[in-house]
């Protein structure tokens, strides 16, 4: 399938849910190919080729969760259907996207598992709706969510999400060597990971 047509099949339709289908072109613009930058956070699980831990924004980890580790060539290889596996099912359903209503909130708390894990964006999703932080998405979450103004909750969410990214590239704020040390790197990413965030506000912000 021709990359056209394969970003094409994802124009959004009517529905009473959100759709994972949305926000997909707008990742496959904003990732690369493969990277084996070793301060990456996502180096520590690699596919044993170059280092490489990263193809078209998939981590390896999230690859051998899905497909094993006896497949790297067609993690190497990625295609657009296995990357949209991979994306369905390790990430949109990991913070159940198809129980969301409000699209835009649904495409903003899978950017952010995306980007950090679906733990980490459910917790932060929590603390922005003022529920219980526990990283699980159950009926009190997927309530507040879907019983909120969708563009002040966005507003919100894209807030968070600014200030957690300053959070991660501020060396201080580790509780350990180990965590200062990861802020430190983070450091070199935070202009790209702002960009890409200003980019997503203005795109997916609900109408």
């Amino acid at each position: 399938m021709k990359i056209k047509d394969f970003l094409k099949s994802f124009l959004p339709k009517k529905k009473s849910m959100a759709v994972h289908t949305n926000i997909i072109p707008f990742f496959y613009r904003w990732e690369g190919g493969e990277s084996n930058d070793p301060k990456d956070s996502a180096s520590s699980y690699h596919c044993g080729v170059d280092k490489i831990h990263t193809v078209k924004g998939v981590t390896y980890k999230a690859w051998i969760g899905v497909f094993g580790t006896d497949q790297v060539d067609r993690f190497l290889e990625m295609n657009h259907e296995d990357w949209g596996l991979i994306f369905k099912s390790k990430y949109w359903d990991a913070v159940k996207g198809d129980q969301i209503k409000h699209q835009s909130i649904a495409d903003c708390l899978v950017s952010w598992a995306w980007g950090s894990g679906a733990k980490t964006a459910i917790r932060q999703m929590q603390r922005v709706l003022g529920v219980t932080v526990d990283g699980l998405i159950g009926p009190q979450t997927l309530g507040a969510i879907n019983s909120s103004n969708e563009k002040e909750l966005f507003k919100k969410c894209v807030a968070a999400r600014r200030a957690f990214f300053h959070y991660i590239t501020t060396p201080s704020n580790g509780r350990s060597r180990i965590a200062r040390k990861r802020y430190e790197n983070n450091r070199r990413f935070l202009r790209g990971w702002l960009r890409r965030l200003d980019a997503f506000s203005k795109e997916y912000a609900p109408k």
